[in-house]
This record gives C-alpha cells, structure tokens and sequence, in this order.
C-alpha cells in the first residue's frame, strides 16, 4: 500500500536524478571521561541505501585527552544517488525537500552503536558548484558530548523525466 501512496504523491511531479559525492576530511569527536572510542566509522543513508566508510584512528589532542580528531590523509570518497522531486504546476516550481542522513557508529562494549547523527537536507546542494560543509552532529549516546564532520559536496545531474 505504501507503493501506491508514493505513486499518488507523485502526480504532476517531475523527477530530477542526481550523483553526490561526498569527500569526508575530518571528523571531530568530543567524548566523557567513562569511554575512548577505539574504532569509528561514518555512515550516510538515504531511505534503503546505506554507505559505510570506516574512519582512520581517533587521536586525542595534546590540550585536552576527551576531545580528538579522526582526519583522513586522502580524503575518503562516497557516492550516493538521490532523487529530487518538483512540481510542474505553472505557478510554482517547489522542490521537495529531501532528507540523507549522516551517523557516526563507534565500538562500545564491542559492538557497533550509533553515537552521533545528523539529517542533511540534498535539495541546497543540488546544483554545479562545490560546497565546503561542516555539519554539526547530534550525539545520540552519553558517553559522547559533542561531535562534527568536515566535508565536501559535490553534484553531478544525471537525468529528468516524469515522476511516475
């Protein structure tokens, strides 16, 4: 039934395919005094797709241990395809906002566990033009107080046609 509701939604829409690539630079992790993330990774997600990159080892800082980077000598590429919609009435011309997520997942207690996440909206970065980001994570765990990612986006149109 959610099928057909997608369906519905999408009548005098225009669909506009689009590949991001996402160039991840350094990731800034500021944890408690209870837990010292070993093994970090990044994950972004769109609906069903999910994209894993393993980030290098945290290192804690000089001035203070609790706070620490993760930074990528190379930067680490990721490519996700995402769809934005838009009306096609004469009068308006809105694109629908479209929502990709961005978690951090550290080891804790050996298993993986989401300890910071973050909702990119993909419809301010659809266009030519390279965006330098740095998107401030929310921690979804006690044992980490703050978190940020460093980035680059970058978009590539693929194709357009009929929503439906």
């Amino acid at each position: 039934m959610g099928s057909v509701w997608k369906r519905f939604q999408r009548i005098n829409k225009k669909a506009a395919k689009f590949q991001f690539t996402a160039s991840y630079h350094e990731l800034a992790l500021t944890a408690t005094a209870k837990w010292q993330p070993t093994q970090l990774s990044v994950v972004w997600l769109r609906r069903t797709r999910r994209v894993v990159q393993d980030a290098p080892a945290w290192e804690p800082s000089m001035r203070n241990p609790l706070e620490g980077l993760c930074v990528w000598a190379v930067p680490a590429n990721i490519n996700i395809t995402v769809t934005l919609f838009r009306t096609t009435a004469p009068t308006t011309s809105r694109t629908r906002r479209t929502l990709s997520s961005r978690m951090c997942q550290g080891v804790v207690d050996g298993k993986r566990r989401q300890v910071a996440t973050a909702q990119i909206n993909m419809k301010q970065y659809a266009g030519l033009a390279q965006h330098d980001v740095k998107v401030k994570l929310r921690p979804l765990s006690k044992k980490v107080v703050c978190a940020s990612l460093d980035l680059t986006l970058s978009c590539l149109f693929l194709r357009e046609g009929k929503a439906t």
